[in-house]
């Protein structure tokens, strides 16, 4: 479970591991579409025992050049991606393993109108709704985020029966609506 709402963390900060992005492999499809274009067109001249000699070209051949070349250069770009990808998610998980192992297995969220609570055995951490900019509701977690930086993130499968994630996100907007006191 740690893994997989990693996993969802990394990919609501990384713009690169949203989806499959097309550029790199598209490019390198044309690269070697010119490449097996140039490579692909054969003259071959026949000359007999006279001086004259015949030229046969095959100007089919480079249309399949082109169609083989670019087929090589997108499968080459998409690999390229994935291993790109599965690099990067091998060293979430692999941190987020280290993390879960140093911090402990269980932590309790709690909320009040004033703030957030994150503690286990090992931490607490207490984080004022003022800090929050944004609640993200995920496939797998729901995520706390100030700007850009994602500053906490909990499983739904954590949330109480009774509780539901519309509940935590409508807490969050009722407080940040209310003008702040000033003393």
């Amino acid at each position: 479970m740690a893994e997989n709402l990693a996993i969802e963390q990394a990919i609501l900060r990384s713009p690169k591991l949203r989806g499959m992005k097309w550029k790199v492999p598209l490019l390198l499809g044309i690269l070697f579409a010119v490449i097996f274009t140039v490579s692909f067109n054969p003259t071959i001249e026949f000359s007999s025992n006279s001086n004259a000699a015949q030229t046969f070209d095959f100007p089919w051949l480079a249309g399949i050049g082109a169609v083989l070349g670019f087929c090589f250069g997108f499968g080459i770009g998409c690999l390229r991606q994935n291993s790109w990808r599965s690099k990067i998610l091998s060293g979430v998980r692999q941190q987020t393993r280290t993390l879960h192992w140093k911090m402990g297995v269980q932590r309790t969220f709690s909320w009040n109108t004033g703030s957030l609570t994150v503690s286990s055995a090992m931490l607490q951490t207490q984080i004022d709704w003022r800090l929050i900019d944004k609640l993200e509701n995920g496939k797998i977690g729901i995520y706390g985020l100030s700007g850009e930086q994602i500053i906490f993130a909990f499983p739904k499968e954590a949330l109480p029966p009774n509780l539901t994630a519309e509940e935590l996100i409508k807490s969050w907007q009722s407080y940040c609506s209310k003008q702040p006191k000033l003393a």
